[in-house]
């Protein structure tokens, strides 16, 4: 019985791969054999992990003090642990629910994860399908990602950019020009001349607190539809959204009457409204007081960064969607220009940037 006991106890400890169970009767035996833990000889059973020796009463946790000799044993760092104490302080855990990962672990970004909770709390996934996303992705401004085959699949707001679907915009419409926009941003959309009025009249304050200022008040607003500001501009672009439009009479040498037209695309939110009227007063203000056919990088840059001035008086994610466009545009007129003007801007100030664009057709050196 006693050998049977025995045989159980070294299958138990030789399972886990990490101790030496001995035994010896210890009958005539000349080497002495000392336990590491009493430090009294041992006569009879004992057992060896490390290259140490113990009764096996005296075979216990490092950690807790509990008695290992039926428990499952690991070895780590020349000390013996127990495995409630090993998984405690050595097994890896899950970086969602702080639980063990106990079988096979997901690695993502440095971390291990139960693959339930990698798969169904932390894994990037496609807004438009749900899928987990591996490889590379879409991602727009509001933190929503895509898989790259869904370009195309969906039509995409010309106002905010998100991708048009129930799950993501709760639908959107598509406007008789061709324009696509979303229900959250039609729900904003400015869409009454008057009201249209009130806002513009707001930005033309707003541009006078940057020491913008637009004397003229024959300026003249249009809320039209994209075939219309087309006509209008003599430009068949899909990424235009206002044009400005000078008309003067002339006596003898002077001008004896002056008018301005501003067609804004109808039916936008109202902040892409402020935006572009920002930008379209900013030309009134070019005609008014700049050299006439200046560079166009240097005119465009100049009316995007008073869009830029405008912007900066509002909080909220449109605006700051606005702002980022113009910060990311890749256009080399309108983009470059802007970041152009807002480097000299802030490089020497708003004063020193409106004296130059009233004198000169071009940047100064160095910008």
């Amino acid at each position: 019985m006693l050998a049977n006991r025995i045989y159980k106890l070294l299958l138990i400890l030789l399972a886990v791969g990490a101790i030496v169970f001995a035994f010896t009767p210890n009958i005539g035996a000349k080497m002495k054999i000392t336990c590491d833990y009493c430090k009294e000889e041992i006569k009879g059973h004992y057992l060896e992990a490390n290259g140490k020796h113990y009764h096996v009463a005296h075979y216990l946790c490092d950690e807790c003090g509990e008695l290992l000799a039926n428990e499952k044993v690991y070895l780590k760092g020349g000390k013996k642990y127990c495995e409630k104490c090993y998984n405690k302080l050595f097994a890896p855990k899950c970086a969602y629910c702080g639980r063990i990962i106990e079988d096979r672990s997901v690695l993502y970004k440095g971390m291990s994860y139960h693959r339930d909770c990698f798969e169904n709390h932390v894994a990037l996934k496609c807004t438009l399908c749900g899928e987990i996303i591996t490889g590379e992705y879409l991602q727009d401004f509001w933190g929503n990602a895509y898989h790259s085959s869904h370009k195309g699949e969906f039509p995409q707001c010309e106002s905010c950019g998100r991708f048009i679907s129930e799950e993501i915009t709760g639908g959107g419409s598509r406007y008789p020009d061709g324009r696509h926009i979303c229900n959250l941003c039609k729900s904003k959309a400015l869409t009454d001349l008057d009201r249209a009025g009130e806002v513009f009249d707001k930005v033309k304050l707003q541009l006078a607190g940057e020491n913008i200022r637009i004397e003229d008040d024959d300026i003249k607003l249009h809320l039209v539809d994209k075939n219309q500001l087309k006509e209008m501009s003599g430009e068949d672009s899909d990424s235009q959204k206002g044009y400005t439009r000078y008309k003067y009479t002339k006596i003898g040498n002077h001008q004896a009457a002056k008018h301005f037209d501003i067609y804004v695309l109808d039916a936008m939110p109202e902040m892409n409204f402020i935006s572009i009227a920002a930008h379209e007063l900013m030309h009134v203000w070019q005609h008014e007081n700049s050299p006439a056919k200046n560079d166009p990088a240097f005119c465009e840059g100049s009316c995007n960064y008073a869009s830029f001035l405008v912007l900066k008086h509002y909080s909220g994610e449109i605006a700051e969607y606005l702002i980022d466009n113009l910060n990311r545009d890749d256009d080399k007129i309108y983009g470059d220009g802007f970041r152009r003007v807002k480097k000299l801007a802030e490089d020497h100030g708003l004063d020193y940037w409106l004296r130059h664009l009233k004198s000169h057709k071009n940047f100064p050196a160095g910008y």
